[in-house]
């Protein structure tokens, strides 16, 4: 198996973990790009990060194909509900990611995830 040196890089810094069910970490944020999402509420320490880096785990989604580093961004905002049922999916993740932009990205393809989303049979 191949490693990416991605967890000895990290060994030295300080864990930090931020809250995803209390709207008090979040803040209101507009999309000037947007077309389908012109505003979201997005976790505050993504927002005072220096640096944002992506690790999505590679796999199937019912909703889009294949859940990556750009479907992945969802997972730092409020309501990811209504990207599934009130907005065009794919053009509301292209929305979210025209503000957040990961400097660096590194996709777990280690196990990939073909069948059922997350709860998918690995390959």
């Amino acid at each position: 198996m191949v490693r990416s040196g991605v967890r000895k890089a990290c060994e030295g810094l300080r864990r930090r973990r931020s809250r995803a069910d209390d709207k008090a970490f979040y803040e209101e944020i507009r999309i000037p790009e947007g077309k389908a999402l012109t505003s979201t509420m997005v976790m505050k320490k993504v927002l005072e990060a220096n640096v944002l880096i992506a690790a999505p785990v590679a796999k199937s989604h019912s909703a889009t194909g294949v859940s990556m580093a750009l479907k992945g961004m969802m997972g730092l905002i409020f309501d990811r509900k209504d990207f599934h049922l009130n907005l065009d999916i794919d053009v509301a993740v292209v929305d979210l990611c025209t503000v957040l932009k990961p400097n660096l990205t590194v996709i777990d393809a280690s196990r990939i995830l073909s069948e059922g989303g997350r709860a998918g049979r690995a390959r």
